[in-house]
């Protein structure tokens, strides 16, 4: 009975379907044993030898011998049991004997979606495949034929997961770690529930790098029926499992590291984080083509000059390769940046505003602190000629209320202005997100789930549903990773069965990262998706992906 609801459950069979077979499986026991008693009887009577019996139920082709020798009574703790089998296209019942079991059968739960996919989140035994599989049998079924093992159905999707759970580390740093990757893998989880829901056959083999060695696990041959492989974290990893996948032609995505070494040669694997000198070359092309009648004015703080993220420089090249002319502005005083646009000869010009910002994020969310204010005074001043500068003292919290009416800052639209923001100031939206708004930021980065979107907030019900928790507090969200990198794949491997270069009129829709993989000849396939997240003054949130 436990094999026969594994069978269901595998199948996506409704529970109705058991209690429908279980009931016709009892009424033919029955009969059958009316049917036994009768001919022992005719047997007895004649004074012949009892001979073996043949049932084939339901239309089945497959013959089942019955010892002759039938008992007066059937031993208590012998059970009949049925699995459902297919041979030459027909489906039948096969009866045979086995001792009672003590184990409980599986059943579906809601509170864990692991046993909702047939997967467990982080297994800890040495077998990597993660599917139900039957119970071992107590006795030897007694059939005339050999059982016929199962063929993979035609659409059936094998992935594997590759990661360190550190499920039994009690080192803090290690334990950060750890719901990182927990994180990932529950994303994957339901990114593997949401593709069955879809009809898809879906098959996980996941393995903890703690707990088992990754040359041990490469040699498991479980491992060779993968259709893409999710390599681990650590780039030593990355380079064997990459080389793994080259020498069986098998797709390896690295969602984590990138590993320029791995470029030449290793036409399987997939890169996500591609390098920044790429990134910023199609960042250049797409900020001058999209803000081409816009002034670009490069703003530096006299207070932080060290340290500084490297693309304002890169940007200012490209400017000026293209004739573009472009305008710089430093100050030391923040209210010095009322008179900024006057002192550049910029009244009445529309302006892109590029700040220097520090990689130090303490050191950067100091120089917003000092810039924000003052330039959103500024637009005030701009649109309200006459009116007096509002001084902000010390200490004073940074809120609409402390400057002026939001509407009298958008009064004047005889120009507009933009600042660019870094994929960095998604840390900084709790406090800087009003003046993200009045102050029109294009930001800039590779991943971004807006939080409006109803999908991304389907996604947070969902895994608050089945985890019971929140994603924690990092960027990029590591559960919306796990879930984007699986349903790519699944995109991939359910319609075009090959994991391949992507092409511009098929994309592949995810929440949080633009994932659009390029291939140059003999090298592996890098990401060069982005997307610019645009602030607008109307309090709504817009997201432009770049493919």
């Amino acid at each position: 009975m436990c094999t026969f609801f594994q069978y269901c459950l595998e199948n996506s069979v409704k529970r109705t379907t058991f209690a429908t077979d279980f009931h016709v499986y009892t009424h033919m026991k029955k009969l059958l044993n009316i049917l036994m008693t009768l001919v022992l009887a005719f047997v007895l009577a004649d004074g012949l030898q009892a001979q073996s019996l043949t049932f084939t139920p339901l239309k089945g082709k497959r013959d089942a011998k019955l010892d002759a020798a039938v008992k007066a009574k059937e031993e208590k703790q012998e059970t009949v049991s049925f699995e459902q089998t297919e041979q030459n296209g027909k489906n039948a019942l096969k009866f045979r004997k086995r001792g009672k079991k003590k184990t409980n059968e599986p059943t579906i739960h809601a509170d864990t979606l692991a046993k909702r996919v047939g997967v467990e989140p982080a297994p800890v035994e040495p077998s990597p495949v993660v599917e139900p599989t039957p119970e071992p049998e107590q006795t030897k079924p007694e059939v005339t034929q050999p059982v016929t093992v199962q063929r993979r159905p035609a659409n059936e999707i094998v992935v594997a997961v590759i990661l360190p759970f550190y499920l039994a580390s009690e080192n803090t740093k290690q334990d950060e770690m750890q719901m990182r990757m927990v994180e990932f893998y529950k994303g994957f989880l339901l990114a593997v529930n949401q593709a069955q829901q879809e009809g898809k056959h879906v098959r996980v083999l996941a393995y903890d790098l703690t707990t088992r060695p990754l040359s041990d696990i490469l040699t498991d041959e479980a491992l060779l029926q993968a259709q893409m492989i999710v390599a681990p974290m650590n780039p030593a990893d990355v380079d064997q499992v990459a080389l793994f996948g080259e020498s069986h032609q098998i797709p390896v995505i690295s969602p984590f590291s990138y590993r320029k070494e791995l470029v030449e040669g290793y036409t399987h694997l997939f890169q996500l984080n591609a390098p920044k000198t790429s990134f910023y070359a199609r960042l250049q092309t797409e900020l001058i083509e999209r803000f081409h009648d816009y002034q670009f004015v490069f703003v530096k703080d006299t207070l932080f000059t060290v340290d500084l993220d490297p693309f304002p420089n890169l940007l200012r090249t490209e400017l000026r390769s293209r004739g573009i002319d472009y305008s710089d502005y430093t100050f030391n005083d923040p209210y010095s940046v009322v008179s900024m646009d006057s002192a550049l000869n910029l009244s009445g010009t529309n302006v892109f505003y590029v700040l220097e910002t520090p990689n130090s994020e303490i050191q950067a969310t100091a120089m917003l602190r000092r810039f924000f204010p003052s330039l959103k005074n500024k637009l005030f001043l701009d649109a309200n000629p006459g009116m007096e500068e509002v001084v902000i003292p010390d200490g004073v919290q940074l809120t609409g209320d402390t400057l002026r009416s939001d509407n009298a800052l958008r009064s004047d639209n005889s120009r507009q202005i933009a600042v660019l923001g870094y994929p960095e100031w998604q840390k900084y939206t709790n406090d800087f997100m009003e003046f993200f708004y009045d102050l029109n930021v294009w930001m800039f980065t590779k991943f971004y789930a807006n939080p409006f979107d109803s999908q991304v907030q389907a996604f947070y019900e969902d895994y608050r549903y089945w985890f019971g928790s929140d994603l924690l507090p990092l960027y990029p969200k590591y559960g919306m990773l796990g879930y984007d990198v699986a349903t790519y794949a699944f995109a991939k491997l359910g319609s075009r069965r090959v994991m391949e270069a992507d092409h511009s009129d098929m994309p592949v829709e995810t929440l949080q990262s633009v994932l659009n993989f390029e291939q140059n000849e003999g090298q592996c396939l890098q990401n060069t998706g982005f997307c610019l997240v645009h602030f607008k003054p109307s309090t709504t949130i817009e997201k432009f992906e770049i493919r």
